[in-house]
């Protein structure tokens, strides 16, 4: 007689060192394959390396705005291992995380889905030729509700991932490769495939002329619906300031003709090898600035005007990054925020 798998356990965390009986390191050396730990809010500083995964696990915060992961500057915030069968992250924040070759804040050689994840200020550097700023992910990803943000490195400044990567109302914002003095290819993400629904992807660099992809590099392989991609910049490695009148910049929000299924918005044509009819082109898409609109995560949410607000299809995804419901108009917003309607109260109430 073939015994019954066991169950899942629970392991919550109660200790915010580094190390040692209650932290989020122990609950890991201790975990059977498939349990969740679950991490209360609070700041866990890391100053031993990085949290090494091993095992099918769960680890599940409070919120990406109270647990927070932070490395010190030195080592990755999270390794997992190859031979898994996945891992996931969420509602938790990684930051502060390094290395000198790739995936400074979390580095998956297993399938890795990160939701309600914050991934923010980590580095591979430009200096030492290093990939994937905030995630490297070598075996595919899934990305969901999520900000990869402000995250450097030489190539992919925000995620390198190999085989899939799905990502579904998140943003992908202000990641950065390359730098005045070595060039970068590709700010936000390159994959080697790719279906994006409902996300934003806004304000990335690169630093190898046009065509370095500052938004995404991708090619055939990559899909878009209902999304925003504009602001990505390409400018020169060539010691002068990004911005700079000797290094201006230049829009560059794809490198590569991606496929379009419909409803995206940018701020210049190029993206598509066929853009379709409600495909929308426009000079300024009047976004906000990346920033606390509620929710677990910062966002860019478009401005009242703004030709993402009622721009979508009829239907899409039934929450937005935030967790709003959509549509809240007779069309879905574009992108990873859906703009909030005030109902009209009646005369006399």
């Amino acid at each position: 007689m073939v015994a019954a798998p066991a169950a899942a356990g629970t392991l919550t965390v109660s200790s915010k060192a580094d190390s040692g009986p209650g932290t989020v390191r122990q609950a890991i050396a201790d975990a059977m394959p498939t349990d969740l730990i679950k991490v209360p809010k609070g700041n866990y500083r890391l100053s031993s390396g990085a949290l090494v995964i091993d095992k099918e696990l769960v680890i599940r915060g409070a919120s990406a705005r109270k647990t927070k992961i932070i490395g010190d500057g030195a080592s990755r915030v999270f390794e997992i291992d190859p031979g898994l069968s996945g891992v996931t992250l969420s509602k938790l924040l990684v930051r502060g995380g390094f290395d000198p070759n790739e995936g400074a804040g979390i580095n998956a050689d297993s399938p890795l889905t990160l939701s309600k994840v914050a991934v923010v200020d980590n580095e591979a550097p430009a200096s030492g030729f290093g990939n994937g700023g905030g995630v490297t992910a070598s075996a595919g990803a899934t990305v969901d509700r999520s900000l990869i943000a402000d995250n450097t490195a030489y190539n992919e400044g925000g995620m390198d991932v190999g085989g899939l990567l799905t990502l579904t109302n998140s943003t992908v914002a202000n990641n950065v490769a390359g730098n005045p003095d070595f060039n970068g290819d590709t700010g936000a993400f390159d994959a080697g495939s790719a279906v994006i629904v409902d996300s934003t992807i806004v304000g990335n660099s690169c630093f190898n002329g046009l065509g370095c992809g500052a938004g995404i590099s991708g090619f055939s392989a990559y899909s878009l619906s209902g999304t925003i991609i504009a602001g990505n910049i390409a400018y020169e490695s060539n010691g002068e300031s990004a911005g700079s009148p000797g290094n201006p910049g230049v829009g560059d929000n794809c490198s590569g003709s991606e496929t379009s299924l419909g409803n995206n918005l940018s701020d210049r044509s190029g993206c598509f090898t066929t853009p379709l009819p409600n495909d929308r082109s426009v000079g300024n898409p009047k976004l906000g600035p990346l920033t606390d609109n509620g929710g677990p995560t910062d966002t860019i949410a478009p401005k009242k005007k703004s030709a993402a607000v009622n721009g979508g299809a009829k239907t899409c995804t039934s929450k937005d990054q935030r967790g709003v419901k959509r549509p809240q108009g007779k069309r879905c917003d574009i992108g990873a925020v859906e703009r909030k309607v005030r109902k009209k109260r009646k005369k006399g109430k």
